[in-house]
């Protein structure tokens, strides 16, 4: 789910929903909001994020299994992953 948190007055709004078939096993936004990294117990995978379309599946990572740490740099231009 996209939320929209606004400070003032303080509200919610719920912007997108997709539903994923896989178990999430770690999830990761890049600072921009546009990109997320998403661990699913088989395979990581990189997803664009559209205001239209939630998700949409950008590069996807199979030699990689049991993923249960992601984590995107301060300036979003690296990310890394735990698989131990």
């Amino acid at each position: 789910m996209i939320w929209n948190y606004t400070t003032y007055p303080g509200s919610l709004e719920l912007r997108a929903v997709k539903q994923l078939g896989d178990l999430i096993m770690a999830v990761a936004l890049h600072p921009s909001g546009f990109y997320a990294v998403i661990a699913h117990v088989d395979r990581v995978k990189i997803y664009t994020i559209h205001p239209d379309d939630v998700i949409c599946v950008l590069f996807e990572y199979q030699e990689v299994r049991g993923c249960n740490e992601i984590k995107f740099s301060n300036g979003g231009h690296l990310y890394a992953i735990n698989d131990d």
